[in-house]
């Protein structure tokens, strides 16, 4: 039976190969077909990061001595982060944790639970535990602002479900309003201000904007983009693209199906590129060779750069990406998603002119495995993100993007999501939100 990746099903459920590793999210009509689309993936030599906790255990299982060898080697278990340990992973630090384990988290920041986290597994931990010691929050802010800290103890009070002390509410917070009527514009015009009034600051080199659904970031990138800033998108979803690149490549069978995929991904890559410019690209790119007679000087850059294409069709697609993304910095088009666009220089550079796809590919993937593993610094800039892709990391200021009733309602799970959102941020919180129905959520904020 054939299965076509989709919405990253396969990619999630290899730990529920293991009868004690199923839970909730556990299909319950498809699960053998889909763990059969597994392992025929495995035979083929496909791999995806999520097959590999399930791999190890199955390694472990079978292995006895293995086992033993990392019980040994490994007498003392530290895991951090353990609120978003799935049941396999949980598994896998008590197994070695025998003689000494040590567990850190906080259920105050359980945020992804499609991932398999569960609470009661975590305060499960706590029950056993010989000894329970408690971080306050405001240590993170002491140097920094020691208002702003205890400001933010109390919203995790009264996130929390615990009586929180009023106090006033620190300089460093500040609301921006926009008319409802104004949804989509308004949200953007306010972050665009948020930005212009925080970079004024000497203090704020790196400010996140948090949204709460991915369908939010396009139009207030736009606005950026338009204003003169270029977010920069961080997170492992930064190559999902390239993934996607990797897996279509090889379906595109000729010459016209390459070239148009390769001005979509441009396109993408470069969102401020020239409508009027890519019509004439598109009407010069024809099906079996390229017109340069009668096209504008600032267009056969680009025309040329698609060259690798019309001669070696899929396998010349990164040399031609990268041509056209150097043409397209010539030409001053902002291109935000620079990691993105990196990798594909750099796979283009290490391939020789007219290599076999398969090589192309090879190389790629590589480079982009490397690259997304890599930390990747957020000390400066502007950067563009879900309020869960920004789990982990830290910044100067923190925008809550359209802090509506709608995207920010009143429930346990966005509790939690806005407690992390806002914890990201070491000096300024804004929260842009509609005049007549804000999240309910700001009437907890001290």
């Amino acid at each position: 039976m054939a299965l076509e990746r989709h919405s990253g099903l396969l990619e999630s459920l290899a730990d529920h190969a293991f009868p004690a590793f199923r839970d909730r999210r556990t299909p319950r009509d498809s699960l053998e077909v889909l763990l059969d689309a597994i392992e025929a993936e495995y035979r083929a030599g496909f791999l995806v990061f999520d097959d590999l906790g399930a791999l190890f255990w199955r390694l472990l299982e079978q292995h006895q001595p293995v086992a033993d060898a990392y019980a040994e080697r490994y007498p003392i278990v530290i895991a951090d982060e353990h609120q978003d340990a799935s049941a396999l992973q949980d598994a896998v630090a008590r197994r070695f944790g025998q003689q000494r384990l040590v567990v850190l988290g906080d259920t105050m920041q359980l945020i992804h639970e499609y991932r398999g986290a569960d609470r009661d597994r975590f305060v499960k931990h706590r029950q056993e535990a010989a000894r329970e010691h408690q971080l306050v929050t405001p240590h993170r802010w002491e140097r920094v602002n020691p208002s702003a800290g205890r400001w933010l103890t109390q919203v995790r009070n009264a996130l929390y479900g615990r009586h929180a002390t009023r106090g006033l509410r620190p300089d460093a917070v500040v609301w921006r309003n926009y008319p409802e009527a104004w949804e989509g514009r308004g949200v953007a015009n306010r972050v665009v201000q948020e930005v212009r009034d925080a970079r004024a600051t000497r203090t704020i080199r790196s400010i996140a904007v948090l949204v709460r659904r991915r369908d939010d970031i396009n139009p207030i990138e736009k606005q950026l983009l338009t204003a003169g800033y270029f977010p920069r998108r961080v997170s492992g979803s930064e190559f999902e693209d390239a993934r996607r690149e990797i897996e279509k490549l090889p379906t595109l069978k000729t010459i016209a199906t390459v070239r148009r995929y390769a001005l979509e991904r441009l396109r993408r890559l470069c969102p401020t590129f020239d409508s009027d410019l890519m019509r004439q690209l598109r009407d010069r790119l024809r099906v079996r060779e390229i017109k340069p007679r009668g096209a504008a000087p600032r267009a056969l850059p680009f025309l040329r750069a698609m060259q690798p294409i019309y001669e070696h069709g899929a396998a010349g697609y990164l040399h031609s990406m990268s041509a056209l993304l150097a043409a397209s910095k010539d030409a001053g088009f902002s291109c935000p998603r620079s990691q993105q666009a990196r990798t594909i220089r750099d796979a283009a550079a290490q391939l020789e002119p007219g290599c076999d796809l398969p090589t192309a590919l090879a190389t790629y993937a590589d480079i982009v495995r490397r690259a997304a593993m890599a930390p990747q610094p957020t000390d400066r800039g502007i950067f563009l993100m879900t309020a869960h892709q920004s789990k982990g990391k830290e910044f100067d200021a923190v925008v809550v993007a359209r802090f509506s009733e709608e995207r920010w309602p009143d429930d346990e799970e966005t509790r939690r999501l806005l407690y992390v959102a806002l914890t990201r941020a070491t000096r300024r919180w804004c929260f842009v939100a509609p005049d007549r129905s804000p999240s309910p959520l700001g009437a907890l904020l001290p």
